[in-house]
């Protein structure tokens, strides 16, 4: 069999390729006459090899797996006194979020908080929605969070359906809601008996809940994904070993509760001793707020979505302030071709492009665009410890450099 084809169109390797490809067809036809055509593979049993070893696996040891605020505690025994939230006009340190974490702690035990316990949180954006998702995890349990912003009816549904036992809210967000118990957190007065040194006997097990979080319902009734300890601990892993967090100062926390990249927004930087400067609920729609949040507070990190990007990239201030930010990452839909164009001639920051499922655990797969020629936008590789497909309808693996109609993901 010869090839003629146009050097300026193909690579070598590109038509050695598809050789390959029509080799393994002809192979499997003669060997096995009978398959429908639909069933055939046209990989190579080389290039699977490649793609499930190489290109599509990412793995190595992890050392034993920690729950997120078990790595907050240790971050805030070794920097005390560093800023750890900025919301509006309050400030806390790690010491303090620490301690104030332990008193919430200690009162959620009381209420029977315990291990994999689905304790839902529906507060307005502070910084004591971060202390009580800590809280949640010091005491044992898993927290459900819930925009205030959702129908009623979604609210209801979500109670029942995840048999929570506990909704930690605000006065002014209480609802009528039947057979879950309302804790009004911040004005609970502390009797004084509150532990604020960190619980003991609570670091549980990997497979033990974290969190429980429901997808929009965009094609149907929401769905909960249950995720573990052990599922954040290595995405955790996974981004650091990409970009080393620890090396920066602040990030910027844009994302409402209810998506799960908001993690990546409050949890990652709390273990890894960023400051977190949560845009209120009133900042996030003003665009010259949000410019002066990021210029006053030296802002090094911020991840959003490409359609929230492109509003603000077309914003004279916002466009000053996105010049001094050092790593942009951008993930939820698709990239477009144009947005990163705009984008290099506006920042020198890393830009990265990320994907993945809610059930996957925020991200799977990063990929960097800084470098990017503008020919194609791209999603990357696999984080540690994940394994991507590239497949067909048929769920088969499909060849080095073609399309394919869906990835599904999976841990190693």
């Amino acid at each position: 069999m010869d090839f003629e084809y146009k050097v300026k169109d193909y690579t070598a390797r590109q038509v050695s390729g598809i050789f390959g490809c029509l080799e393994a067809l002809v192979d499997q036809i003669v060997t096995y006459p009978s398959v429908p055509i639909g069933e055939l593979n046209v990989v190579t049993p080389e290039e699977t090899m490649l793609l499930l070893q190489q290109f599509m696996s990412n793995t190595a040891d992890i050392p034993q797996y920690k729950k997120f605020s078990s790595l907050f505690e240790e971050q805030a025994m070794r920097t005390p006194e560093r800023i750890a939230v900025i919301c509006g006009n309050e400030t806390i340190t790690y010491r303090q979020l620490d301690e104030k974490a332990n008193r919430w702690s200690s009162l959620l035990r009381g209420k029977g908080v315990s291990s994999n316990t689905i304790v839902a949180v529906m507060m307005e954006r502070s910084i004591d929605l971060i202390a009580s998702l800590l809280a949640i995890s010091k005491a044992g349990g898993a927290y459900l969070p819930i925009d205030p912003d959702f129908p009623e009816d979604r609210i209801a549904f979500m109670l029942a359906d995840s048999k929570a036992c506990l909704l930690i809210t605000e006065p002014h967000l209480g609802r009528k809601l039947d057979n879950v118990e309302q804790l009004l957190i911040r004005q609970t007065a502390v009797t004084g008996m509150e532990e604020d040194t960190n619980p003991n006997n609570t670091c549980g097990k990997p497979d033990d809940l974290a969190y429980l979080i429901y997808t929009s319902g965009s094609t149907g009734k929401p769905k909960g994904v249950m995720v573990s300890h052990k599922a954040i601990y290595h995405f955790f892993a996974g981004v650091t070993q990409r970009i080393p967090l620890q090396k920066f100062r602040s990030i910027l926390s844009l994302t409402t509760i209810s998506f799960d990249i908001f993690v990546l927004e409050s949890l990652l930087p709390l273990a890894c001793g960023l400051k977190i400067v949560l845009v209120s609920d009133e900042q996030r729609d003003h665009l010259y707020e949000l410019s002066q949040l990021i210029e006053l507070n030296d802002i090094d990190l911020m991840q959003t979505t490409p359609s929230r990007l492109n509003i603000m990239i077309n914003d004279v201030h916002l466009v000053s302030a996105l010049s001094k930010i050092k790593v942009l990452l951008v993930g939820g839909e698709a990239f477009p071709l144009p947005l990163l164009q705009k984008l290099k001639k506006t920042t020198n920051a890393r830009i990265f492009n990320m994907y993945g499922p809610t059930e996957a655990t925020v991200w799977c797969t990063m990929g960097e665009l800084t470098e990017n020629d503008g020919a194609c936008i791209h999603i990357g590789s696999p984080l540690v410890n994940t394994r991507v497909y590239i497949v067909d309808n048929g769920n088969r693996l499909i060849p080095i450099g073609t399309p394919g109609n869906y990835a599904l993901v999976g841990p190693v």
